[in-house]
């Protein structure tokens, strides 16, 4: 008499970082002409992994299943499976972290003897990296320089898209006229000429990819300058916001000052500039 087959598999792969994903374990007695008891096996998630909140169990193999939310163990005691039938378990977890996750169960036992292990791997994408940069730091006031914002999606498996951004630029900056925008993400960028504020919307990076978006900017006042922006959403999660800081120095100071004043005709006095 065969043991029951044991595989695992996950209802969607890829993921995306904090999704949730249903995570489905067949027990395939459908081979037997016996009963398969006292079935049970334990599964502890790969890190990265929980039990999601609700776990949404589903069980058609009877027994008792423990999968409480975010802890990292499932398991199963007691089961039942008929004659020529098939069974399964089923449990949500989410992703908290991205990678390849490869789970790995416990081996099944029962009746029937050992079925071993069931295992499943699973893809959960990073949102993209998100960071800007000025192309030079310090810069003069009254100067403009190229402000360039870098969206690596090279981590991912799957296409980012949906990309959208704002950056309301700090009152000492605003876009250069003309703006000189370059973009290589798709979708649409607003960057008015004398305004204070770069957005981007309906972007899209293909896997394994980096776009950038640069758009010139002047600056009318002199300090440290730090630039912020809201943050980078996607269909692949948040990445964030961006931060990076310009130096811009005032321009030199120029007076000149005559050392005696009145003076008499005739005499000679000290100019100084």
């Amino acid at each position: 008499i065969p043991q029951p087959d044991f595989s695992q598999a996950f209802a969607t792969d890829p993921i995306t970082t904090g999704e949730t994903v249903t995570l489905t374990f067949t027990i395939d007695n459908s081979n037997s002409p016996a009963d398969a008891t006292a079935l049970a096996f334990t599964n502890t998630l790969p890190a990265g992994l929980v039990i999601a909140n609700p776990a949404n169990v589903v069980n058609t193999a009877g027994g008792t299943v423990t999968a409480v939310a975010g802890s990292d163990s499932i398991s199963l005691s007691a089961g039942t499976i008929t004659a020529g039938s098939t069974a399964t378990l089923s449990v949500d977890v989410t992703a908290n972290s991205s990678g390849d996750f490869n789970n790995i169960t416990g081996d099944l036992t029962s009746n029937l003897g050992n079925s071993g292990t069931a295992s499943a791997t699973l893809r959960v994408n990073p949102p993209p990296g998100f960071s800007k940069a000025f192309a030079t730091d310090p810069i003069a006031q009254g100067e403009t320089v190229t402000l360039t914002f870098t969206i690596d999606n090279s981590n991912s498996t799957a296409d980012a898209t949906a990309l959208a951004f704002n950056n309301s630029l700090p009152a000492s900056l605003v876009v250069a006229d003309p703006a000189n925008i370059a973009n290589t993400a798709g979708g649409t960028v607003t960057a008015t000429a004398g305004t204070g504020s770069i957005s981007l919307s309906g972007g899209t990076i293909t896997a394994g990819s980096t776009a950038t978006l640069s758009v010139d900017v002047t600056a009318n006042n002199s300090g440290d300058i730090t630039n912020t922006t809201d943050e980078l959403t996607s269909d692949l999660g948040n990445s964030g916001t961006a931060t990076n800081t310009l130096r811009v120095n005032p321009q030199p100071g120029f007076s000149k000052a005559f050392a005696s004043d009145p003076i008499a005709q005739g005499e000679t006095v000290t100019l100084t500039f």
